[in-house]
């Protein structure tokens, strides 16, 4: 499964921004903010902007499966 998830980012950058959570998730902007701001989806913040590891995202992706 983590794989086939791995494979589904493959045209995504290694740091993600909140527009490409969303766009992978099929979630509003302030869904992933709440995820975000809750540390559901851990994330790195560089000056005001979250970024997401994608590794980040497996993890979160394969705890809530």
């Amino acid at each position: 499964m983590k794989n086939k998830m791995s494979a589904a980012l493959r045209g995504y950058p290694e740091l993600l921004n909140v527009e490409n959570i969303q766009e992978i998730l099929h979630i509003s902007r302030t869904t992933a903010y709440a995820l975000l701001k809750s540390g559901e989806l851990k994330s790195k913040k560089i000056r005001h902007n979250y970024r997401i590891p994608k590794t980040y995202l497996l993890e979160y992706l394969n705890e809530t499966a």
